[in-house]
């Protein structure tokens, strides 16, 4: 039997891995397994806005009521969250101060300064509020106000400032630096300008960046392969049939009516055996064209994958940094991907194998903060079959809307590299030369709130061509000490050697969260 992976320590050389189960049992011995999770938080105290950077702002409407309510969130105690109450949206000044019972909530949004946006975090009860709301409420605002996800990016467009996404999410420690390719919306001008802005409780530090312009005839269409290199597409047809892996019928496509699918994980927290693996099978008409067929996904990570990775950090208590600085080689890399991989961290693609079904590719995590376009080339099949494929992660990580299928066209698609014409750091500095190559010297985006400003330089669109620009960067985050942080090594070796330990977590968290919520009194505590 092969030798099951582990994440958490060195294995070559052995010495290596007996420091580090000595380090982690050098304080507080060999303490249990604990999910216990982030429910009471002080946001000025414990996540300290950095550059001007304001407590998170939400807007929300509560249940028999139809306006907006504003309010700064300085506290959560759930379910309640304590702030101060503005009066005309994010650029009023705070007045008195308020406290709401989250599960009265029925819509709830957050506003990022950069973009001038509001976004949905958490869930969208609808009309309906209670606990199962509550929940997720409490989970989209402490996965805000903790959050450890990389950084941001937002585009300048004719409609305004944009957040497209965010960048190398998931590359939590130097090992597994990796490439990662946004699909940025349609630019005009001669010119581009971007922000990669830090919103997260971590250190950013970006290796290379650039724009990839790809040319291609205007039938066809540019888009981001999972492996970070961009691939040129026909025309997308809707599937068939669409299915959990239970077997239950979906929409297709999956977000008709612009909504996501995931895990429902008050019935995964309701099941005595919880499920450790959740997706969806997909599957598409013949082609008739026999080309290579392109599976193409809009997908999302769900804001409680933050939590639960943060609640994980939180476990290393004051030993987070050592073990972060052993895992800076390169060496330590196939163990982290193994770890991943086994744990559903990563979205695997499947196809169909005789009886079962075999790994094609894997989608890395893109984030809680905005929907991610991917496409993965998927095997031919023969002629007159349908094109099966499944997506499987861990129960509770990943969010999917739209799938599609698409040919693949012949040759490789003309692009253009861009390097930027502007970089200012923040303080002001010139951080071209930093993003130049991959070769280790960073820029740093080092607290919560600095921003990187870029600017690049378009080239011009052939006449009867069409171009689509990708962000193209390369690099990784150290995440901070997160609060309430305390030395778990009884969780951290479940997490390390026990398969599925990490959804499990997760499961673990959430039923503690919802007895918290559901528990609750009426009166919020003083």
């Amino acid at each position: 039997m092969a030798p099951r992976p582990r994440p958490f320590a060195r294995r070559r050389p052995p010495a290596a891995g007996l420091a580090w189960l000595a380090l982690l049992s050098s304080v507080g011995g060999c303490t249990p397994y604990r999910a216990i999770p982030l429910t009471r938080l002080e946001i000025p105290r414990e996540v300290v806005p950095q550059a001007g950077e304001r407590p998170p702002r939400i807007r929300y409407r509560v249940e028999g009521a139809e306006g907006w309510r504003h309010m700064e969130v300085l506290r959560i105690d759930a379910p309640f969250l304590f702030g101060r109450e503005t009066t005309g949206g994010p650029s009023a000044p705070a007045a008195r101060e308020v406290t709401v019972d989250s599960r009265t909530i029925t819509e709830l949004q957050v506003y990022f300064e950069e973009g001038r946006v509001w976004s949905r975090i958490g869930i969208v009860a609808g009309a309906v509020a209670g606990a199962a709301a509550g929940v997720g409420l409490i989970v989209g605002l402490v996965a805000l106000a903790t959050k450890t996800s990389c950084p941001f990016v937002f585009v300048e467009t004719p409609k305004g400032v944009r957040l497209v996404g965010e960048g190398y999410s998931g590359a939590t420690v130097r090992a597994i630096q990796r490439d990662d390719l946004l699909e940025l919306p349609p630019l005009a001008g001669a010119t581009a300008r971007l922000v990669l802005s830090n919103h997260a409780f971590e250190t950013q530090r970006t290796d290379r960046l650039e724009l990839q312009v790809v040319e291609h005839a205007p039938d066809e269409r540019a888009v981001a392969g999972a492996d970070a290199r961009p691939m040129r597409v026909g025309a997308a047809r809707p599937p068939l049939r669409v299915t959990t892996l239970d077997g239950r019928a979906l929409p297709a496509p999956t977000s008709a009516g612009g909504r996501l699918w995931e895990s429902d994980m008050g019935a995964a927290a309701r099941a005595a055996v919880p499920p450790l693996r959740d997706g969806l099978e997909v599957t598409f008409a013949p082609s008739t064209d026999g080309a290579a067929p392109v599976l193409e996904l809009d997908v999302a990570n769900t804001p409680w994958i933050d939590v639960v990775l943060g609640r994980m950090f939180a476990a290393f208590g004051d030993g987070l940094g050592e073990y972060l600085a052993s895992q800076e080689a390169p060496s330590q890399a196939a163990e982290q991907r193994s770890w991943r991989e086994r744990e559903g961290v990563d979205l695997a693609v499947e196809v169909p194998d005789g009886a079962g079904w075999r790994t094609v590719a894997r989608v890395p995590t893109p984030g809680p903060a905005a929907v991610r376009h991917v496409a993965v080339a998927l095997p031919r099949v023969r002629a007159g079959e349908p094109v099966r494929a499944r997506l499987v992660a861990g129960t509770g990580f990943w969010r999917v809307g739209t799938l599609a299928l698409s040919a693949l066209r012949d040759g490789a698609a003309p692009m253009v590299r861009v390097a930027p014409s502007r970089a200012v750091q923040p303080d002001g500095t010139d951080g071209r030369a930093l993003l130049a190559e991959t070769d280790g010297a960073y820029q740093v985006l080092a607290r919560r709130g600095d921003r990187l400003a870029l600017e690049f330089d378009l080239p011009p669109v052939p006449a009867g061509r069409a171009h689509t620009a990708f962000l193209f960067a390369n690099g990784y985050y150290s995440v901070h000490p997160p609060p309430q942080a305390s030395r778990s090594v009884g969780t951290l070796l479940r997490l390390r050697d026990e398969p599925g330990a990490m959804a499990r977590f997760g499961i673990d968290l959430y039923r503690a969260l919802e007895r918290t919520v559901r528990d609750a009194p009426r009166e919020a505590p003083r």
